[in-house]
C-alpha cells in the first residue's frame, strides 16, 4: 500500500478534521463551509439524474468536464476554458464546478455558464471514493494548485483523467520543502498532463512531479479571462450618468487600509493640484468595520465624499462638490477601471498585490505599492511600462502628477499596459486542444 496514503490517512486527515470541527464554532467561513456540506451528496445525485434521463429519452451522454478551484479568484482561470468549450460542444457537454472555500461557492452558485456547483467534500477516502462514484466525470481539471490527496487518489483509481491548468509554483513555496515534496510527487503523478503559467514555474513543478508527469508552458489563461471582459464590460456612458463623474478619475480597486493610508493622503495633495481630480476608492471588504476606517482617514485629511449608494437617494450626494466616491457596493469594478483616467490596485502595501489585469486589459495606466514578488504579471506590467511602483505618499503624488502633466505620457502607459494583455492571450487555445482528445 502507499505509504503517503496510510500515513496522511492517519495523521494528517484527523488533524485537519479536529481543526474544521473545532472551528464551527468559533469561524464564520468554516462553519458556512460546513453547513454547505450537510446536502451536497444529494445535490448531485439529483443534477446527475436529471442528466441520465436526458440519456434514456435518446440522447447520447454528456461528456462532464469537472473544474475544481479553491476559490473564487482561481476559478477566474477557469472561465476561458469553460466558455470555449460550451461556446464549441453546447450541451454535448456539462460543466461541474467545485470549491473547497465558502467565499467561492456563495460568488459562484449562480454562475451560468456550470451545470452544477457545489463543495468538495471533506478530503476522507470515503467521500472521495463517493463523490467519483455519483458525478461520474469524464475529465477533472484543477486549476491552479488545489489538489486535495485523497480525491486525487480516488480519481486516478476510476481511471479519470486529471489536468492541472494555469499551474504555478513560487519560488519560496512550502510546496518545495523536502517532506512536502514527497506528498506532492506521489499526488502529481497521477497527473496527465500539468500546464505551467511561466518556463520559470515548469521547471519548478519538475522537482514537485514524477518523470512521467508532462509538463508543458502554455502561458496563464487570466489573460484570456480579462480581454474576454474587458470586451464584454457595459456602456460606461451608462456608468458615467450614474454616479455623475466629471473630471479626471483616479480608480482605485481593492484596497485595504495599508493601502488606503498613503492614497488618501496622496489624493489630499493631489486634489489642490488638480481641482477637477476624482478619487473613486473600491475596498476589497466593503463591510462597515472596513467603511468606518476609511471616513476616519477622510476625516483625517479634511476630505469631503458621498457613498455609492448614496447617489441619488440622498440629497448633496453629488461628487461635483464631494472629491471623493467610496464605491460600498461589489460587482462594478471592472466597469469603474473602464472610466478612469489612471487606476491603482491595492495590496501593494500589504503582503499581496490584488489583480492588475483588468485595468491594464482596458488600457489604463496601473500604480501599486511595492508587494509584487508573488505576482508575475505585476512584475511583467512594470517591465512592459503599463505599471508603476510607488512605495509611499509622496511617490504616489509624483507619479500620478507626472501622468496627468503629460497627456502622451498617460495615454502611452496605459497603451503599454494593454499590448502585455493581447501579446500573452492564446493559453485557452492551446489547452483546448489536448482537452478535446476526450470528447
Amino acid at each position: 500500500m502507499n505509504p503517503w496514503y496510510v500515513s496522511y490517512n492517519l495523521l494528517v486527515m484527523p488533524a485537519l478534521y479536529l481543526v474544521f470541527r473545532g472551528g464551527y464554532y468559533f469561524n464564520e467561513k468554516i462553519r458556512k463551509g460546513i453547513d454547505g456540506r450537510r446536502t451536497l451528496f444529494e445535490a448531485i445525485t439529483a443534477k446527475c439524474s436529471s442528466w441520465n434521463q436526458v440519456q434514456g429519452l435518446g440522447a447520447s451522454k454528456p461528456k462532464i468536464f469537472w473544474f475544481h478551484s479553491s476559490s473564487l479568484g482561481e476559478l477566474e482561470q477557469g472561465k476561458p476554458l469553460i466558455a470555449a468549450l460550451k461556446k464549441r460542444y453546447g450541451e454535448r457537454i456539462k460543466i461541474a464546478v467545485s470549491f473547497f472555500s465558502p467565499s467561492g461557492y456563495e460568488h459562484a452558485r449562480n454562475y451560468p455558464l456550470a451545470d452544477l456547483v457545489f463543495y468538495l467534500p471533506f478530503d476522507s477516502p470515503f467521500q472521495a471514493r463517493k463523490l467519483i462514484r455519483l458525478l461520474q466525470p469524464d475529465v477533472w481539471i484543477l486549476l491552479k494548485y488545489d489538489a486535495w490527496p485523497n480525491h486525487v487518489w480516488a480519481a486516478a483509481a476510476a481511471k479519470i483523467p486529471i489536468f492541472l491548468v494555469s499551474a504555478s509554483l513560487p519560488r519560496n513555496s512550502g510546496r518545495l520543502y523536502p517532506l512536502v515534496k514527497s506528498l506532492h510527487r506521489e499526488v502529481y503523478r497521477h497527473f496527465k498532463m500539468i500546464f505551467a503559467i511561466s518556463q520559470e514555474d515548469a521547471q519548478r513543478l519538475e522537482q514537485i512531479s514524477s518523470a512521467s508527469t508532462r509538463i508543458l508552458t502554455v502561458g496563464d489563461t487570466r489573460y484570456d479571462q480579462v480581454y474576454l471582459r474587458s470586451q464584454s464590460i457595459e456602456d460606461q456612458r451608462d456608468l458615467i450618468q450614474k454616479f455623475s463623474l466629471p473630471g479626471r478619475k483616479l480608480v482605485a480597486g481593492s484596497t485595504w487600509e495599508e493601502d488606503e493610508r498613503p492614497l488618501i493622503k496622496a489624493f489630499k495633495i493631489l486634489s489642490g493640484r488638480y481641482p477637477d481630480l476624482r478619487l473613486v476608492l473600491v475596498p476589497h471588504e466593503p463591510s462597515p468595520p472596513r467603511l468606518e476606517v476609511i471616513a476616519r482617514e477622510l476625516k483625517k485629511q479634511d476630505l469631503r465624499w458621498i457613498y455609492a449608494s448614496q447617489i441619488g437617494r440622498v440629497q448633496g450626494a453629488d461628487l461635483e462638490v464631494c472629491p471623493v466616491l467610496v464605491v460600498d457596493q461589489v460587482g462594478i469594478l471592472a466597469s469603474l477601471y473602464g472610466v478612469a483616467d489612471l487606476t491603482f490596485v491595492g495590496g501593494g502595501f500589504g503582503t499581496s498585490i490584488h489583480n492588475v489585469m483588468e485595468p491594464a486589459a482596458l488600457g489604463k495606466p496601473v500604480l501599486f505599492g511595492p508587494a509584487i514578488h508573488k505576482a508575475l504579471e505585476a512584475l511583467r506590467l512594470v517591465e512592459k511600462g503599463g505599471g508603476i511602483i510607488v512605495k509611499n505618499d509622496l511617490e504616489l503624488v509624483s507619479r500620478i502628477s507626472e501622468l496627468l502633466d503629460d497627456p502622451t505620457q498617460l495615454k502611452r502607459t496605459g497603451e503599454a499596459a494593454r499590448s502585455l494583455i493581447l501579446e500573452n492571450r492564446g493559453a485557452t487555445d492551446k489547452i483546448l486542444e489536448y482537452l478535446e482528445a476526450y470528447l
